[in-house]
């Protein structure tokens, strides 16, 4: 099984950083190949970030595919927001899973309701835009935002350990059975 993990975004350290988590996961016979987004934002955190993004990231996939002559088996969008999912199940003829998705997915699998935790509020309507499209907002106890965007949590993790934990037993007391 031959697997592309593309991040939309321009960080080549979130790539690989994703990409080691994958390999945790995935059997020794599959292969793993990354793609990032040429131009755009090192985060996505606005809806114009995104739409510079979706069009990053078809690119890269494109570009990637086109390098690549025994091409993939699947897609992996490696981009919280979703970023190019639609588009690339549109014009791929692979199986292309986002990681919102599988994740609003699974957290229906584990509980009844589910809450997110994300990170800066300016990122929240775009999530619940997301639950929606995703035909899941029903099942949604809530969303909650860190203070902090994505760069400042992912240059110091450790310092929003307690803000994370609060943040979900928020969560848990709306009624989320999962978050």
């Amino acid at each position: 099984m031959r697997l592309l993990l593309v991040n939309a975004n321009t960080s080549q350290s979130i790539t690989e950083q994703l990409a080691a988590e994958a390999r945790l996961s995935l059997p020794a016979d599959w292969q793993l190949s990354t793609a990032t987004g040429a131009f755009g934002a090192a985060v996505i955190q606005t809806r114009r970030d995104c739409a510079i993004a979706e069009h990053a990231c078809i690119e890269a996939v494109e570009a990637h595919l086109a390098d690549q002559a025994e091409g993939c088996d699947a897609v992996v969008v490696g981009v919280s927001l979703d970023t190019g999912l639609w588009a690339l199940r549109e014009a791929l003829n692979v199986p292309v899973v986002g990681l919102l998705e599988a994740s609003l997915l699974t957290a229906c699998m584990v509980g009844g309701r589910y809450g997110l935790v994300v990170m800066g509020p300016k990122t929240v309507p775009l999530y619940r835009e997301l639950v929606e499209r995703h035909g899941l907002s029903a099942r949604l106890a809530g969303i909650e935002a860190l203070a902090a965007g994505a760069p400042a949590v992912q240059a110091a993790p450790e310092q929003f350990e307690s803000s994370l934990i609060e943040a979900a037993n928020r969560l848990v007391a709306d009624g989320a059975e999962c978050v």
